[in-house]
């Protein structure tokens, strides 16, 4: 038992201690950002349960010390299920990002602000019925705050929140239907590690 308090105490002191990298310019950010969660609710006697996996990756330059410019890529698996079915769905988007660093510490505070383009497929299948297939076309811009807390010298652990505004066209395969347009509100919350090299 001594021997792994030794050994946390090491690791920690390591980990702690260890100089971090400047951002400065003319540097690149690798990084990775992901936002799981579960939602369960009851309507009518009815459960819903819905997983949503969010994932984005991106890389960046910094133009100056504290400005980086960027482009990031993400993905977006939905599954919904109820008592008579479900369905699920499948987005890809990317777009341009912009960075600004407030605070370029070993704790850095930055505001980001994005936008652009994307496209979806969601196939439904409620009551046996399996032939509903959706797609869409969507456009979007997103700003907010983040935080990089650099636990080694070129990597960081990264939190990013942002507002974002989605602008959607739905098309469904289904005669029936009626094609949409939707406006969607989103904050959103993602965790993450950032490469500085």
């Amino acid at each position: 038992m001594r021997k792994f308090f030794y050994l946390f105490i090491a690791l920690s002191s390591f980990i702690f201690t260890t100089s971090y990298a400047q951002v400065e310019k003319g540097k690149f950010i690798l990084g990775g950002l992901i936002n799981p969660n579960f939602t369960k609710n009851n309507y009518g006697g009815m459960d819903d349960n819905t997983w949503r996996i969010n994932t984005q990756v991106r890389a960046g330059y910094f133009l100056t010390e504290r400005f980086n410019l960027g482009i990031d890529l993400g993905n977006d698996f939905v599954s919904y299920k109820r008592d008579n079915g479900g369905s699920k769905s499948i987005s890809i988007m990317a777009g341009p990002f912009m960075r600004y660093y407030f605070v370029n510490e070993k704790l850095g505070l930055f505001g980001e602000a994005g936008t652009g383009l994307g496209i979806s497929s969601t196939k439904n299948n409620y009551d046996g019925m399996s032939d509903d297939k959706w797609t869409s076309n969507a456009a979007y811009v997103k700003f907010g705050p983040g935080l990089n807390y650099f636990i080694k010298e070129n990597i960081a652990l990264e939190v990013l929140m942002t507002y974002q505004r989605h602008w959607r066209e739905f098309q469904s395969t289904n005669v029936y239907a009626v094609d949409q347009k939707t406006k969607v509100h989103v904050l959103d919350f993602k965790i993450g590690l950032l490469f500085l090299l």
